[in-house]
């Protein structure tokens, strides 16, 4: 195959873990210490199941209050793990992608929240001195 018809998810390590607790994760593999996985923005896989009989599939955060998008996960707690296909790993994306712009305007929100009257007033004006020259 040559380098103009290889798709660039290819080379991406998107993993679809089960854990030992039943909860299925897809993540991108950051790296491996030892033990430990070193996930970047792992999502919980969720299946919604509908009346008319179809199954349908959405991710959540694994840990919605984490500080940093780098989550330590210890080897022992996988039962199994595989690559994902390619249109998995862009839904996968899209996914993370959307819950990282979620958190920025949130954080966006609340800065607007503590702003005073004044810093949201764009015609705010000093009032003229009452000084007659």
């Amino acid at each position: 195959m040559n380098s103009f018809t290889e798709d660039p998810l290819d080379d991406m390590d998107i993993q679809h873990i089960r854990l030992s607790d039943g909860n299925e994760i897809i993540t991108y593999i950051n790296s491996i210490e030892g033990a430990m996985i070193v996930m970047e923005r792992p999502m919980i896989l969720n299946l919604a199941m509908q009346a008319n009989g179809n199954d349908t599939y959405f991710f959540t955060k694994f840990m919605p209050f984490a500080k940093s998008s780098l989550i330590k996960l210890n080897s022992r707690n996988i039962v199994s793990a595989t690559e994902v296909r390619n249109d998995i790993k862009e839904r996968y994306i899209h996914a993370a992608l959307k819950s990282d712009e979620k958190v920025e305007q949130t954080k966006a929100d609340a800065e607007m929240e503590k702003a005073t009257e004044e810093e949201m007033d764009l015609n705010y004006a000093i009032p003229p001195s009452k000084k007659l020259h």
